[in-house]
């Protein structure tokens, strides 16, 4: 999220922060087990001389006042699949750019209503940061898309209407094999 003339960098560790500062925590974190990955950040940043335009606060609680002062929000994750975050950033007519194992095009379509880049490739998460700071037409019609997509397929009569359609079905062949 650009914050002025910087960037503020949500999320925090898989666990909370008195772990990592526990002896058991530190044992964790000197096998690589658990790494105090936000500590690591915060310094990297700090390393690198981008504290004055880099802030990095950690686990946030998403507010719909945080996304109003969203532009783009990044999910460069390890997982399966996209976080809460990208449901809700899709909601407020934010466009995603994604870093996952396995490309799961749900809510985030490349190109369409985010950008999906691979796993581990910093070079190509900047290119599609870079492309979207450079082209506001393009980081509003994305975030229109990901709203409408988000519309469509989470609609609840829509949901609920092929929920009863698989219980009938199920009870049906229930019903045949009795």
């Amino acid at each position: 999220q650009p914050s002025g003339d910087g960037l503020e960098i949500f999320g925090g560790n898989r666990w909370p922060d008195a772990c990592y500062r526990s002896l058991q925590g530190r044992v964790f974190g000197c096998r690589g087990i658990a790494r105090d990955e936000l500590s690591e950040v915060r310094a990297w940043v700090e390393q690198h001389g981008l504290g004055r335009t880099v802030r990095v606060p950690g686990h946030v609680e998403m507010k719909d006042s945080l996304f109003e002062e969203t532009d783009v929000l990044a999910f460069p994750s390890h997982l399966n699949g996209p976080g809460r975050s990208v449901f809700e950033a899709a909601v407020h007519r934010i466009p995603s750019v994604l870093a996952l194992k396995y490309r799961v095009e749900d809510v985030v379509e490349d190109g369409v209503t985010g950008i999906i880049v691979p796993e581990r490739d910093p070079a190509a998460l900047a290119a599609a940061f870079r492309r979207l700071a450079d082209d506001p037409e393009l980081r509003r019609r994305m975030g229109d898309a990901a709203r409408e997509k988000c519309v469509v397929q989470f609609d609840p009569a829509r949901i609920g209407a092929e929920m009863l359609g698989l219980y009938r079905e199920v009870l049906a062949r229930r019903a045949s094999r009795a």
